[in-house]
Order: structure tokens, then C-alpha cells, then sequence
């Protein structure tokens, strides 16, 4: 189990509102990263849509926000694409980037 999700259960929260915010982060992420490399208007749009997404989820239920500023700061009025860098890199940090941590401590890939 990653360090995260550790974290979690011993917090009290919601595995599976756990997981879904897992998803709404790596999701928000990814289109984020597509749309630096491509540039194209549709996966900047795309980008901003599931940040977006992830910030009314994080506000919806902030017990999962791991970076310093919240996602009702007004640091992500003009964009939320920074918001899901933040809380991704944080995000990444706690799980040895998304990997099972007991994977890391065997060796395994």
C-alpha cells in the first residue's frame, strides 16, 4: 500500500474518495502535460477542464489537498493547470511517483 494511501486509511478518510481523487489528479495531470508539449487549443482546453474539475472536487471535499495553497486561492483564478502541478508533484512525492512502495523495498518493477 503506498504511503499515501497509509496515510489515508490511518486518517480516517474514504479509500474510494481516495482513489477517485487519485484519478482526477493523474487524469488532470496528463492532459496538463499534453497540452504543454502540443500546444493545441483543444488539449489546452481539455487541460483546464479536468483542472478545473479537480479544484471543485478539492473543494467539494478538501481533506485530500496536499500542496500549500488551497484550491479556493485566489493563486488559481486565472488558472487551475498550476493548482494540478502542485498537488501532483506533492502527490508523486508521497507515492515514489505512483508506484507501490513495497514494489520499490523488493526490487520489483
Amino acid at each position: 500500500m503506498t504511503r499515501l494511501r497509509t496515510a489515508l486509511r490511518h486518517s480516517g478518510q474514504n479509500p474510494r474518495a481516495s482513489l477517485e481523487r487519485e484519478f482526477r489528479l493523474r487524469r488532470a495531470a496528463l492532459a496538463d502535460r499534453l497540452a504543454l508539449e502540443s500546444g493545441e487549443e483543444c488539449d489546452v482546453a481539455e487541460a483546464a477542464c479536468t483542472a478545473y474539475e479537480l479544484v471543485a472536487f478539492d473543494l467539494a471535499d478538501g481533506r485530500f489537498v496536499l500542496g500549500p495553497a488551497w484550491p479556493g486561492s485566489s493563486r488559481w483564478e486565472e488558472s487551475a493547470r498550476p493548482y494540478v502541478r502542485q498537488e501532483y508533484e506533492r502527490w508523486a512525492e508521497l507515492t515514489d511517483g505512483g508506484r507501490d512502495a513495497r514494489l520499490r523495498d523488493t526490487g520489483g518493477s
